[in-house]
């Protein structure tokens, strides 16, 4: 069967979705398209081939993680390629595979696990089962969250052991924690209990069988009870990992085997009864497409946090998560194709609410991401047109242009302090980001701040808004220079095309010996893609197709983002 590479199935996937009928009084809420010019021809879209093409997979990673959370959850409970469960990761700012607490799933004296499968049970509903070897047995492992209002939340892990080929197989099954905190074990009544240490008594699992310690810190086994699996019988065991602090008797009473598949029974009914606000929205994709857009809503829904009282769309559903102005507009406006209008609006309004006495906004990358001070006002200007609904727009218009005062005001101070973006009257020397790490002279800022004032400028012309000529003469002046600096700032690439890069000339790092320690060339272009869609303010002339084109393995431009070497960002390539 012919397979289907990424960038195919993204753009089958794109078709598709142009291809769907939506309700007609949808269709008349759009705003008019406005940027085709006077007589122009208007193509007819080519008729729409659905691809039935399997997707091979060939360029997954060879490790990943995968959360098994639930929506707005506190608790983003991590399961490795392997089954391992990975906990406490202190945040941003560790290592990104810092897990204090790393627990796996051994069989004692059958050597090293070899991967066999992992999938989720369906792309909607995150029940996770891990498949490993161990010389002759197989090891099933079932991660998934539960949240009884009687017990609070729980991870569970379901174990099963059987053989591969022989009829019966006598083993003893292995909890291992590799972690470098004391633990101490308890056993009774044919329970195991692993406690962190015996001062604070805190209960780290609990199991239905007794343990068996070996080993010391960092890496601790404990044995499961011993016993004969066979084919139709598996040895069967199940470990609960109470995330809230609970003590043991909030979640034994749910310890047994016997209560799994009522459990499991309670986490597919949540999932498939979660429905947006929205019924003006509803999806109808085919086959992989359908499963595609379901994994995507699923996966923003498990990232989504409660802050403040209001439902935050985060960047990633991982313990080191975080919030980053860029990427959280897009989010939202996928939350609202998505039906999810009153989440996105508590989204946009949490944003707002973190604008600081000066007009300025500062995320996740720090204070001089200028970025972060135009993104909100994008977002407002773009979910007032995908609601058509300006009220909120105008209540907060008022410190939009306060915003954009703070980036002319930061411009202004530039002009003349010797630096690159001075000279050329662009926002200062500012946090690039997505591979250009530290305070550097960088374009990136100001093209967002080119993007913001773009679509601020055409609403408050078309609404006759107040300061609306002072928008506007910041917009031009602002887009005259950087077409200036363009002009200083294109490269050859050697290629043969010439190209802008998002660091500028005059940063140190280009006169690097070694190649390798030089910038990337495609470094931060991720705000280049964005300035030209959907932020309408740069255009194909400064090489930017070409250059990602140039830089594509895998059907994904490679070393465009904070990992350089031989590294890709799938979201840079979504974006791309």
């Amino acid at each position: 069967m012919k397979q289907r590479s990424r960038r195919k199935f993204l753009t089958d996937l794109g078709l598709t979705v142009g291809a769907l009928t939506l309700a007609g009084e949808v269709v008349n809420a759009l705003p008019p398209f406005t940027q085709q010019k006077e007589g122009a021809r208007r193509v007819r879209p080519k008729p729409v081939t659905i691809q039935t093409d399997a997707i091979d997979f060939r360029y997954a990673p060879n490790f990943w993680q995968s959360t098994y959370c639930f929506p707005d959850d506190p608790y983003k409970s991590l399961v490795g390629k392997n089954g391992e469960l990975l906990y406490g990761h202190p945040g941003i700012g560790a290592e990104l595979d810092f897990f204090p607490q790393i627990v796996t799933v051994g069989v004692r004296d059958a050597g090293e696990p070899k991967f066999v499968d992992q999938k989720l049970e369906s792309p909607g509903i995150p029940i996770i089962t891990t498949t490993l070897e161990f010389n002759g047995i197989l090891v099933t492992l079932t991660s998934f969250a539960t949240n009884h209002g009687d017990e609070g939340r729980v991870d569970n892990l379901l174990i099963q052991v059987r053989p591969k080929e022989k009829p019966e197989v006598d083993c003893i099954p292995e909890i291992v924690i590799n972690s470098k905190n004391d633990f101490w074990l308890k056993t009774e009544d044919d329970r195991g209990r692993v406690h962190f240490d015996s001062e604070s008594g805190k209960l780290f699992l609990a199991v239905g069988s007794p343990l068996n310690a070996e080993g010391a810190a960092p890496l601790r086994r404990y044995g499961l009870r011993r016993g004969i699996s066979t084919q139709a019988k598996p040895l069967e065991y199940f470990l609960r990992f109470p995330q809230a602090g609970q003590p043991l008797d909030k979640i034994e009473d749910r310890l047994s085997v016997d209560a799994i598949p009522d459990l499991l029974d309670e986490v597919r009914k949540f999932w498939q009864g979660i429905n947006p606000g929205n019924a003006k929205v509803i999806w109808n994709l085919p086959d992989d497409y359908g499963k595609f857009h379901a994994a995507c809503v699923r996966n923003m829904l498990q990232s989504r946090e409660i802050k403040d009282g209001k439902r935050v769309y985060q960047v990633g559903p991982t313990v080191y998560r975080g919030f980053w102005f860029i990427d959280g507009t897009f989010l939202i406006e996928a939350a609202r194709y998505s039906g999810f209008d009153k989440e996105a609006q508590e989204c946009l309004e949490w944003m707002w609410d973190r604008q600081q006495s000066d007009g300025s906004f500062a995320g996740g990358a720090g204070e001089a991401h200028w970025k972060d001070t135009a993104a909100p006002v994008y977002a407002l200007v773009r979910e007032a047109e995908l609601k058509q609904n300006w009220d909120h727009f105008r209540e907060l218009y008022p410190d939009a242009v306060k915003a954009m005062v703070h980036l002319k005001d930061l411009r202004d101070k530039a002009v003349n302090d010797g630096t690159a973006n001075g000279k050329y009257k662009l926002l200062p020397r500012g946090y690039g980001d997505s591979g250009l790490g530290g305070i550097r002279s960088e374009l990136t800022n100001t093209l967002w701040a080119l993007i913001a004032l773009r679509h601020l400028n055409d609403v408050a012309k078309r609404l006759f808004l107040p300061r609306r000529d002072e928008i506007s003469i910041f917009y031009d002046d602002l887009r005259l220079n950087f077409r200036n600096a363009i002009r200083e700032e294109m490269r050859k690439h050697p290629n043969g095309f010439s190209y802008l890069p998002m660091l500028m000339k005059d940063d140190p790092q280009w006169s690097e010996p070694d190649v390798r320690k030089q910038p990337r060339p495609q470094a931060a272009q991720i705000y280049l893609s964005q300035a030209i869609y959907p932020g309408l303010v740069a255009s194909g002339d400064v090489g930017h197709v070409e250059l990602m084109q140039a830089v594509t393995q895998e059907d994904i431009p490679i070393e465009t983002g904070w990992m350089k070497e031989e590294a890709v960002w799938t979201y840079n390539g979504a974006v791309v």
